[in-house]
């Protein structure tokens, strides 16, 4: 039921890192990725990036990612997905499990129309993740750690694809609380300086170096 990847029980666990998942639509279940069953090793999602994904049909939890068993899920990027309101979990569904699970370093943003994050009946330590700009808020049956933010990570340019985060983001280990480095991305773009400048000023920054002009 899940549009892109679906991982079953296995023993020896199972890592999915460093994926893009974009644009997938899940009829049935996840938008994205469904990682499911117990094993003696916690599965791990770590380093990927969850784009515009979304799980609309009835059954629709997890726009991006649904877990349910032991898994550990950190250092991903989490932007522009949705799932049905009633089932909830705009990013990630944690489904009903006795089983710990971790929540750790994510940046959740723009993850709409039902709380970003599902976590109903399940042991789930949560930390050092950032969320912003979640129409639905930050989840439902989710109690967020104290060390995560609502703060605005920053972030290059989504509308283009550049998750990457700018100079002075809360998502780089300086400004990240102790928490290092947060998201699928690290440091790409700096800050846009902008400042009065005369007609002169700009015509002499295009010429050449021996006065022509460029």
């Amino acid at each position: 039921g899940s549009a892109a990847l679906s991982i079953q029980a296995h023993d020896g666990g199972s890592i999915v890192r460093n994926c893009r998942f974009i644009g997938n639509v899940g009829a049935s279940s996840a938008g994205a990725v469904g990682v499911h069953g117990f094993s003696p090793t916690p599965k791990i999602v770590e380093g990927c990036l969850f784009w515009n994904n979304s799980a609309p049909g009835g059954n629709g939890t997890g726009g991006g990612l649904t877990v349910s068993g032991p898994t550990i899920v950190r250092n991903n990027t989490f932007h522009g997905n949705t799932a049905t309101a009633s089932a909830g979990g705009a990013a990630v569904y944690f489904a009903a499990s006795f089983s710990a699970m971790e929540f750790r370093n994510n940046v959740i943003a723009a993850c709409g129309n039902t709380g970003a994050i599902m976590a109903y009946q399940v042991p789930l330590t949560s930390a050092c993740n950032v969320f912003w700009d979640n129409p639905g808020g930050v989840g439902q049956y989710y109690t967020p750690g104290p060390t995560d933010r609502i703060a605005d990570p920053l972030l290059c340019d989504p509308l283009v694809g550049d998750f990457r985060v700018m100079v002075g983001s809360p998502c780089l280990p300086d400004g990240s609380i102790g928490c290092g480095s947060i998201g699928a991305f690290g440091e790409g773009c700096g800050v846009i300086s902008v400042g009065r400048a005369s007609w002169g000023e700009i015509k002499a920054a295009y010429r050449g170096e021996e006065g022509g002009n460029r």
